[in-house]
């Protein structure tokens, strides 16, 4: 279980934006203005599937850590991440529960709801990819950065909870979620690109795979 709470910190990261500047991002965000509407459209509290490519960066070197495959959400349950590379691994995240499989191994599950940290990781995760926008209001403040239909959402905590570990998140985008950028207090970073995003409903074995 050590490896999974491993693999879950490093869902909790940061990234260098290849789009914009984070430090750009300096404009408050009204949540109901305009630009927030226009951000809140990209998202749909629908089942997803798609890509990603999550490259990992450590403050204390300047080699990056590279790891590919694809995930599914499941807006208001949690979401599931399968590695393909570096090697093969099933990663459930769930509201309350943490479960993984390296290798193709059995799945080793671990209840956490009394844990306040992973309950706040796993509420941000959820609100980041399914654009839970009363979550997000919750627990950050917002500042954005809008330009021909692209933009830009910068998160600053203001839950103790989360501001404990988290420095700031970047989120960018046009016509869905394209990047996730989380930095952690330390300076460590992992940038989530996001491709292929498609919103529909989820297979049996897809679902089924939430009660691993």
């Amino acid at each position: 279980m050590r490896r999974a709470m491993v693999s879950l910190l490093s869902l909790v990261l940061a990234f260098s934006l290849f789009a914009v500047d984070a430090d750009m991002v300096t404009a408050e965000m009204d949540w109901s203005s305009a630009e927030a509407m226009l951000i809140e459209d990209a998202f749909s509290d629908q089942s997803a599937v798609g890509s990603f490519k999550q490259t990992k960066s450590l403050a204390t070197t300047t080699r990056k850590f590279t790891s590919t495959g694809t995930l599914q959400i499941l807006p208001g349950t949690g979401m599931v991440w399968y590695t393909d590379k570096p090697y093969a691994s099933v990663l459930v995240v769930g509201r309350n529960s943490l479960s993984q499989s390296v290798r193709g191994g059995d799945f080793v599950h671990l209840e956490i709801a009394n844990n306040q940290i992973y309950v706040s990781i796993a509420q941000c995760m959820d609100a980041m990819f399914s654009g839970d926008f009363s979550t997000l209001q919750r627990l950050f403040k917002a500042y954005c950065l809008v330009s021909d239909g692209a933009w830009t959402l910068k998160l600053i905590p203001q839950d103790k909870t989360v501001g404990s570990f988290m420095d700031y998140i970047v989120m960018s985008g046009k016509s869905c979620l394209e990047s996730l950028l989380i930095v952690e207090k330390n300076g460590d970073s992992v940038l989530y690109e996001i491709s292929d995003l498609t919103y529909r409903g989820l297979t049996e074995d897809e679902l089924a795979v939430y009660s691993k």
